[in-house]
């Protein structure tokens, strides 16, 4: 059952650091999966959601799942423009979607869906996500850089 409409779409850019690149000399899929990750805390952030502002909840989201799919490779000092929202919020979890795109010609490079659950930080049993959560990532975010 979805509680609200999908959030806002935020948009994070970033240059490629030469520490993602494997061996391969393209960005390493760990890298990618970290990016779906900094970007999900970039967008709370913007949303007004700190890491501390969720610790003083007792709560906070934990990934369950990614689904990410590998479409073409970025090079080091690429410009990356990575997109993500919130697709679909249930009751104690969330599903977010995020693309992550060659900044200069909009290639995408990753397109990902991730699981998200709301817990107990003690307990890390699932607890309901409180409405003011949701309603801060369906209003308007900043973009961050």
């Amino acid at each position: 059952m979805t509680r609200e409409g999908p959030s806002e779409k935020f948009e994070w850019r970033m240059s490629v650091p030469d520490i993602d690149i494997d061996e391969n000399c393209h960005v390493s899929n760990v890298a990618y999966v970290r990016w779906l990750q900094d970007a999900a805390r970039a967008h709370a952030e913007a949303s007004g959601w700190s890491k501390e502002r969720f610790q003083a909840t007792g709560c906070f989201f934990l990934i369950r799942r990614h689904e990410v799919d590998y479409l073409r490779p970025a090079k080091e000092a690429e410009q990356i423009k990575i997109i993500t929202w919130v697709e679909e919020w249930r009751m104690a979890s969330a599903t977010r979607m995020t693309r992550i795109l060659r900044a200069s010609d909009d290639s995408e490079l990753v397109c990902a869906k991730t699981d998200w659950v709301f817990v107990d930080i003690d307990s890390t049993r699932p607890k309901k996500i409180p409405l003011e959560v949701i309603r801060a990532f369906n209003s308007k975010a900043d973009t961050a850089s």
